[in-house]
């Protein structure tokens, strides 16, 4: 396989360039995400614990038609879109990279939950 031509006409050769960089273990970018997958599964189980609750207080109050629904279910959603979010953006990154992006995924997540719940008291 030809590398081109120089100006001169002469022949270049390709040049083999090397990928491999030392750099943390894999397992350090897995441990990260596993310990922000728990935090995650945290957000997610608070916010089914906060809609079966919130749904036997509107039955327990005579009033199911008025759930709101809509603001649960994106609550529900939110963990699991902001880690799956995060680590697509963080994927291939160094391990404190990672680590930040997940963070900053994870308080986001935290700021709109406590929005959301808001929303559902006022709104719904």
């Amino acid at each position: 396989m030809s590398g081109g031509r120089t100006p001169e006409g002469e022949e270049l050769e390709p040049v083999a360039i090397e990928t491999e960089e030392p750099g943390e273990p894999r397992w350090w970018a897995v441990a990260t995400s596993l310990v922000f997958a728990v935090l995650f599964a945290y957000q997610l189980l608070r916010a089914i614990g906060n809609m079966v609750q919130t749904t036997q207080v509107y039955e327990a109050f005579g009033r199911a038609e008025a759930t709101p629904w809509l603001w649960m279910s994106l609550w529900v959603a939110l963990p699991v879109l902001g880690f799956a979010g995060a680590l697509l953006v963080a994927r291939g990154r160094p391990v404190f990279d990672r680590a930040i992006v997940l963070t900053a995924s994870l308080a986001t997540v935290c700021a709109l939950g406590v929005a959301l719940v808001f929303a559902a008291s006022t709104i719904g």
